[in-house]
């Protein structure tokens, strides 16, 4: 995993590490109304499957 980030102070709070791992949910907007969507799984795969194996 330390390999993968190999600098934890780039990111200023933990959305950020959870967006680079590919682990945080997508939104559909459009006007006045809105819906969460499911993981989107882009960003670092390798990280992503480690931190879910580690899970």
């Amino acid at each position: 995993m330390e390999s993968e980030v190999s600098d934890w102070q780039r990111f200023k709070n933990r959305r950020q590490v959870g967006s680079y791992a590919g682990l945080t949910g997508g939104v559909s907007a459009s006007g006045g109304s809105s819906a969460d969507l499911s993981i989107t799984k882009v960003g670092n795969r390798r990280l992503r499957t480690e931190l879910v194996e580690l899970a």
